[in-house]
């Protein structure tokens, strides 16, 4: 008789670890985490090659939170779709098409030459992104068994974090010593590590049940988040009463309404709301949503105000958030390990007290480097003028 080569979820795999590659958890993991590498780093190393991209490409400051965020918004709202296309396709499948096509898409960032066209790639980056990080969760915890669990995700999130953290000082000494495209073309030969050892080590896998594209739940979750971006954007230059404001979040609120009821009457939901009835996914997708609004926000700009008004190179701007990628690469793990003897609790309180003590110190950094100054204002004169000295 045939035995499928499609593996399921909690199955025979878990019984005995295997000694070669193929199949092997820890390769496998070695794999999904080298292709998450990419999706952190394009998170946070654009905002290092910032200055350099407002100064050849004529950009402004708005063109510059598009070019962050157009990558950001199409991976948050397209997360789940690609969860559910891996799912449904197969989730190695779906993880080498998110990678491979991440690659190109960086490439073509990098060549394309034009604001409008960079804001573009990045939003089809992530659309990539989207595929590839679901991906490589559900890989993990189809192969791992339940006790070695949270520490593969301890693992796989450390890569992750590291990543997001390392992004600054890798794009300072591309930004310097090359160029601001390098800090894209850097992901090429990530790239090919990852589809090298993934080729090796990762056996399909999918979801036994039937699944049906939840169209309607796409475009209204996709649409609202658009509209409350590109509204919140446009406030600090059209003004928060602003009728066309007003319309953006408005317009965004209503779509999250619509997705909200979409979701409620649909059979096969895009996201299940009742998910949010379990008390810990909901602190826990809280806790995940004010960390990465504080990590990206600071170092969004931050990066901006040390080269900008304090006059910094790239590097020493980069060398500057050193101390954040120490601190996720090595709490990251602990934390994995903190959880499974504790419980997720203790590790939740301590890492948003200290997210709120480094905000805190952040700010009263701030207060004393420049007290007199509107960061925003001088940011964007600064833009406008790339050649100015401080």
């Amino acid at each position: 008789m045939a035995i499928s080569t499609v593996q399921r979820p909690g199955r025979a795999r878990h019984a005995a670890p295997r000694a070669g590659v193929r199949g092997n958890p820890w390769w496998i993991l070695a794999a999904v985490s080298v292709g998450v590498i990419m999706v952190g780093l394009d998170a946070s190393v654009v905002a290092i090659a910032n200055p350099r991209i407002a100064a050849d490409l004529n950009a402004s400051l708005s063109d510059l939170q598009w070019i962050t965020d157009s990558y950001l918004l199409a991976l948050a709202s397209l997360l789940i779709f690609g969860g559910k296309l891996g799912d449904m396709f197969g989730r190695k499948r779906a993880f080498f098409v998110g990678v491979v096509g991440f690659a190109v898409t960086s490439v073509a960032i990098g060549l394309i030459g034009t604001v409008g066209g960079v804001i573009a790639m990045r939003a089809l980056q992530g659309v990539f992104g989207a595929l590839l990080m679901p991906s490589t969760l559900a890989i993990i915890r189809s192969v791992f068994p339940v006790h070695k669990l949270n520490t593969a995700i301890g693992i796989w999130g450390a890569a992750t974090g590291v990543s997001v953290a390392a992004g600054p000082i890798l794009g300072g000494v591309l930004v310097e010593h090359l160029n601001w495209e390098s800090v894209f073309y850097i992901n090429v030969p990530i790239a090919v590590v990852a589809v090298l050892i993934g080729a090796a080590a990762v056996t399909e896998s999918r979801s036994d049940a039937e699944h049906r594209l939840d169209v309607a739940g796409i475009l209204t979750l996709s649409g609202s988040l658009f509209l409350l971006v590109y509204g919140l954007i446009k406030a600090p230059e059209w003004g928060w009463l602003d009728p066309q404001t007003v319309a953006f979040l408005m317009g965004g609120a209503v779509l999250m309404g619509a997705f909200i009821i979409v979701e409620r009457t649909t059979a096969d939901p895009l996201l299940p709301l009742r998910l949010f009835a379990n008390r810990s996914l909901s602190i826990g997708a809280a806790v995940v949503t004010v960390n990465f609004f504080a990590l990206f926000g600071a170092l969004f700009f931050m990066t901006l105000f040390l080269q900008n008004l304090q006059g910094w190179s790239p590097v020493e701007t980069g060398v500057r958030t050193l101390p954040l990628s120490l601190a996720m690469m090595v709490l990251a793990p602990l934390s994995g390990v903190i959880t499974e003897r504790f419980g997720p609790r203790p590790a939740m309180v301590l890492g948003l007290l200290g997210v709120a003590g480094a905000l805190a110190l952040l700010d009263e950094l701030h207060a004393r480097l420049d007290s007199d100054t509107d960061l925003r204002l001088s940011i964007s004169w600064r833009l406008e003028k790339p050649g100015s000295s401080k």
